[in-house]
This record gives C-alpha cells, sequence and structure tokens, in this order.
C-alpha cells in the first residue's frame, strides 16, 4: 500500500498539464507555451531545482486554480530545453515521485509554486510482486503480438524487475484517458493499481483479438478473390494456346439467347450461376457439356408462352389414353376425374399432376398421351 509522508515540502515551482500525465521513472517530452508555464519551467531549469507537474481536469482553462487540478502528481527533474520557432518550449523533464499536492500559490505570470508530501510505496510480499509483474508483462506481450507491434516494449519491460515500474511503463505507452490514467498514478496501493492496469489490458485484448480475426478473414476472402482471378487467367490463356477461343463467342451467344428469354428471378440466378461456371470451365471437358447441355435446355423452355385455354373433351381424352397407353385402368381412371373437376370449376391455371413409380412402368409415354389428348404438343 502507499503511504504520505508527514512532512510537508516545498515550495517548487509546478506546471499544470493539458490531457496527460507525468509518470515516475520515466523521461517524457514536453510542449510548454502558456507564459506562467514556462516561468515556472525558467524558474526550476535556472535554479537546477525539481519541478511539480500535475494534470489539469479541464485543458480548455487557461488559467486554473487548485481546484482544476488533480492533487496528486509528480515530482521531476528537468532534463533539458529547446526553444521552438513557434515561441513554445519543448522540455525533457524524468519523472521521480509521486506526491500529493497540498497547495498551491499563484506567482501570476511567474507562474505556480506548490507545496507537496512524498507518496511513499509499500509493497505486498516480493513473491506476489514477481508473479504479478509476469503476469502483466504476458499480457503487454500477448497484446502487441496480436497488433504486430511493441516488440521494443515487451523488450524494455522484460528488464524491468520492479512492478510500480512496470505498471507506469505500460500506462504511459497505452491510449488511456485522461481520467484512467491519473487514477493509476494516484491509487495508493500496487495490488490496486495492478488491478485497475490489468482490467484495461484485458478489455484491450479481447478488442484487438476481434479485430485480428475480422482482418484475417478480410485477408483470406481477398486472397481467394486474387487466387480465383490469377486461376480463370490462366484457363483463359491455355484455351486460347490450344485453340479454344471460340468457346468464348459460344458462351457469348447463349448469353444474349438469354436476354430475350422472361426468365422469373429464380431461374435468371440459375441461368447467371451455370454461364459463370461454364466460363471457368475447358471447353472439351464432361462437366462442361452437362453445363451447356443445362443452360441450352433453360433457353428451350417457352418462359413467358402461355397455351390457349381449350374445353378439354373427357371423351377424346379417354380415348387417346385408351389407344397410347395399355393397362393402368387406375391411373387412367384418377386422371380422367382429375380432369373433369378441372373443367367443371374451369381454372385458368393448368393442373399440376405428379406420376410415381419405379423406371420403365410407363410414366414418360403416359404424359406425352395426356399433352396429346389436351392438345399441349
Amino acid at each position: 500500500m502507499r503511504q504520505e509522508t508527514e512532512v510537508t515540502e516545498g515550495p517548487l515551482p509546478l506546471i499544470p498539464l493539458r490531457g496527460m500525465v507525468v509518470y515516475p521513472h520515466l523521461t517524457t517530452s514536453l510542449y510548454i507555451g502558456r507564459k506562467s508555464s514556462l516561468n515556472s519551467l525558467v524558474r526550476a531549469h535556472e535554479n537546477h531545482s525539481k519541478i511539480i507537474l500535475t494534470a489539469q481536469k479541464d485543458g480548455e482553462i487557461e488559467k486554473p486554480v487548485f481546484k482544476d487540478m488533480y492533487d496528486v502528481g509528480t515530482l521531476a527533474t528537468v532534463v533539458k530545453c529547446k526553444e521552438m520557432p513557434d515561441g513554445t518550449v519543448r522540455a525533457w523533464v524524468e519523472g521521480e515521485e509521486r506526491v500529493s499536492i497540498v497547495s498551491i500559490t499563484e506567482k501570476g505570470i511567474g507562474g505556480y509554486s506548490c507545496e507537496y508530501r512524498l507518496i511513499k510505496t509499500m509493497n505486498p510480499p516480493l513473491r506476489y510482486m514477481e508473479t504479478m509483474r509476469k503476469t502483466l508483462l504476458d499480457n503487454v506481450k500477448k497484446y502487441f503480438e496480436i497488433k504486430d507491434k511493441g516488440g521494443e516494449l515487451a523488450d524494455i519491460m522484460s528488464s524491468l524487475h520492479d512492478l510500480e515500474r512496470c505498471i507506469d511503463t505500460v500506462a504511459s505507452c497505452f491510449p488511456l484517458k485522461l481520467e484512467e490514467s491519473q487514477k493509476i498514478l494516484a491509487l495508493r496501493n500496487t495490488e490496486g493499481r495492478f488491478n485497475y492496469i490489468m482490467s484495461y489490458i484485458k478489455s484491450e485484448l479481447e478488442v484487438a483479438s476481434m479485430d485480428h480475426r475480422i482482418q484475417q478473414r478480410v485477408r483470406e476472402q481477398i486472397d481467394k478473390s486474387q487466387k480465383e482471378y490469377y486461376l480463370n487467367e490462366q484457363v483463359k490463356a491455355i484455351r486460347r494456346e490450344l485453340g479454344g477461343g471460340d468457346d468464348k463467342n459460344e458462351i457469348e451467344d447463349l448469353e444474349v439467347r438469354a436476354k430475350s428469354k422472361k426468365f422469373s428471378k429464380e431461374a435468371q440466378e440459375k441461368f447467371n450461376s451455370e454461364i459463370r461456371k461454364l466460363k471457368t470451365m475447358a471447353p472439351m471437358s464432361a462437366e462442361a457439356t452437362v453445363v451447356r447441355n443445362y443452360v441450352e435446355w433453360m433457353l428451350d423452355l417457352p418462359w413467358g408462352h402461355k397455351s390457349k385455354s381449350r374445353k378439354i373433351s373427357i371423351d377424346k381424352v379417354e380415348k387417346v389414353l385408351n389407344r397410347e397407353h395399355y393397362g393402368l385402368k387406375e391411373v387412367k381412371e384418377r386422371i380422367l376425374e382429375y380432369l373433369a373437376l378441372y373443367r367443371r370449376v374451369d381454372k385458368s391455371k393448368a393442373p399440376l399432376i405428379l406420376l410415381v413409380g419405379p423406371p420403365g412402368v410407363g410414366k414418360t409415354s403416359l404424359g406425352n398421351a395426356i399433352a396429346k389428348a389436351t392438345g399441349r404438343t
């Protein structure tokens, strides 16, 4: 757990930061633009003194007061400063300790000063610390393996044997919200900080894993499409070499014929599917012959054509059935009953008749006889 010292120290120059948190044990680059912050930075740098860095709760506030800042910040050393062309200053600071800010004194454009107390760390037993460190490291490695980046960070963390430093390093490298970063800085015990950062990483792992699966499926689909395109181009080249160029014209003729047909939606989809298959097949293959015959059969059907309604003569039908087909007395009687009913109710839609039986019993010949008897041949 973490405890504050009883000794109040300071005052030291203070800089309120917008949208970021500086952690101990890490060197961070800051861009300073406000006059008050520049003066605080100059005082710390020229006097070789420390500086206190804390985050603003609302980065839009130009002149924050104590209540606009978080009361837990970081004691840091100004390592180097560099003036930028736009008048701002880039400063490199090295975080050292967490501090609890006791009071803040505003010096106008001269900046801020504050009094503070160091927050000392009391760690849990070493064996627990090491287990937590390894767990954190394993999950960070897993995250960056999924994202295919961050190997350098994993190597750096592997060299860190202090759990507190591992937590600070991870927190500084992940895109945490300001409130989340501040909470990790301010939590008063190591186990609580570990649990909080682990909860965040687990959540990010789930998102990264899902994103990886989606990207993998997209990649596989693209690879499949590219492979199909490459193979189709190879098939076309082989056809040209074998003198199969006329097959393309034949397929185009089938497509032209199809334009004059009044296909149903389902029939059109089936025709398009069969044509696509035919384009990828070798012209002389057995499969291509089967598909081509099926397509031509579809084109030969009288799509959109309707036969004229005719009065059915039951006597004529009976004579034709007996003349064209011997036997099957019960079947013929059933057909005559059906046609008589059809004629009586005067349906405009032709009836459907299903003939069921093993091969060779006369289903086809009986169907031809019915068509001839009703004038539909």
